[in-house]
């Protein structure tokens, strides 16, 4: 679910999804743009559900790397920023904040099919703290195997403003999918 980031925040903290019928769990997210004097450096601030982080780490250890990440004590840097910026993994990032210039060590480099802006991922607390930041850009929704994920996302949709975007996972891969097939149509 992505839309208001302070509705989104309200719904994250409130239970009120997680009461819906077939819902494991969340993950909550928010996304940020800081620009440094060498370029542009993406945000992602998560809060992961059960499932994890949902990175494909490729340097550094990943289950220290993201138990790192998920106590404030570190980054993930995706490949193309650490290409781009000549750190590696246990590097510090440094970026200013609201609340003063940071040094974020680096635990690990994930890959990231991204072709936008390169970034890190940090814990959602961490971000919050220094970047005085409560909204959210969007909620990750974690079904029950068997749920009815037709049900959850009607369920989703009746709470939620009519502007926010709900989209399933299984209609994102259909319409990747389908472009993919376009794309390399012979």
């Amino acid at each position: 679910v992505g839309g208001n980031g302070t509705d989104l925040a309200e719904f994250g903290a409130s239970g009120t999804l997680l009461a819906i019928a077939g819902v494991e769990g969340l993950t909550l997210t928010q996304n940020r743009i800081v620009p440094t004097a060498r370029g542009d450096v993406a945000i992602r601030a998560v809060q992961p559900g059960r499932r994890g982080f949902g990175l494909a780490i490729v340097a550094g250890e990943a289950d220290e790397a993201l138990a790192r990440v998920a106590d404030g004590r570190a980054v993930v840097a995706s490949e193309r920023l650490l290409f781009a910026r000549g750190l590696s993994v246990g590097d510090e990032l440094a970026l200013a904040a609201p609340m003063g210039s940071l040094r974020l060590p680096i635990a690990a480099a994930f890959r990231d099919f991204n072709t936008g802006t390169p970034g890190i991922v940090m814990s959602l607390e961490r971000y919050r703290r220094d970047w005085s930041d409560t909204t959210l850009g969007s909620v990750g929704i974690a079904l029950k195997p068997g749920a009815d994920a037709a049900a959850a996302e009607a369920a989703v949709r009746s709470l939620v403003r009519p502007e926010a975007r709900v989209r399933s996972s299984a209609t994102i891969e259909q319409q990747s999918l389908a472009v993919f097939d376009r794309t390399f149509k012979v």
